[in-house]
């Protein structure tokens, strides 16, 4: 549909769950953009590598996470008979940080959420502790992100997020190449746009050279 909107067209669908009928943009098109399919769910996945240019992966960011993510995209488009999407996206709260005990106190919250709501599958990739991800589960669904956030280990933290100083950030989110990832998006973690703004600007100053300098370098040994 999105597809046919951006040629100019009208989209006619019908659906179990969605129905269409003539819809057409009001606006001028511009047609051959790129369309990506974000999640981290097996069936979502999937349909990134079903239909997508690109698929944006979103909190995981280790080697066995990442693994279980280009697994299902690939099955996804094998099912369809086509290659997987060449644009793989890890998109990740990433905190630059001199203190990484204070940071990954802070960064509890935002992994609770992801734990709470996230597929089992997903978890399991992760490489969680069943008995903990059941209990930040069940917490998260009968009293909240709070307390659920209590619960929350520092190798939680580090499944799901990138947090530590230059070095560290740098060092992980290089990695990601190795692993099948083309592209890393920055998720800011909790704060005002000021700090965002601040944060961003530290990003680039200190993690993107780094970066830059061990792809180089992986790519001049290979």
């Amino acid at each position: 549909m999105v597809r046919a909107l951006l040629a100019g067209g009208r989209a006619e669908y019908r659906g179990r769950y969605f129905q269409a009928a003539g819809v057409a943009l009001d606006f001028p098109a511009r047609s051959g953009l790129d369309i990506y399919i974000a999640g981290r769910g097996p069936n979502v996945l999937a349909a990134a590598g079903a239909a997508a240019d690109g698929a944006i992966v979103g909190g995981l960011c280790t080697a066995a996470g990442i693994g279980y993510a280009l697994d299902h995209i690939r099955r996804g488009a094998s099912k369809v008979g086509r290659d997987a999407p060449s644009e793989v996206v890890s998109w990740v709260t990433c905190h630059l940080t001199e203190n990484k005990t204070v940071a990954v106190r802070q960064l509890k919250a935002v992994v609770a959420h992801i734990i709470g709501g996230a597929p089992v599958a997903v978890l399991q990739a992760a490489g969680l502790p069943e008995d903990l991800m059941e209990r930040i589960k069940a917490t998260y669904r009968e009293r909240g992100v709070p307390e659920a956030a209590e619960l929350v280990t520092p190798q939680c933290v580090d499944a799901f997020t990138i947090v530590g100083d230059a070095e560290e950030c740098a060092e992980r989110i290089a990695a990601l190449r190795g692993w099948g990832v083309t592209q890393f998006s920055v998720l800011m973690p909790p704060g005002s746009v000021e700090q965002h703004e601040e944060r961003l600007r530290a990003f680039a100053k200190a993690i993107i050279p780094l970066v830059a300098g061990q792809n180089a370098g992986s790519r001049g040994r290979g």
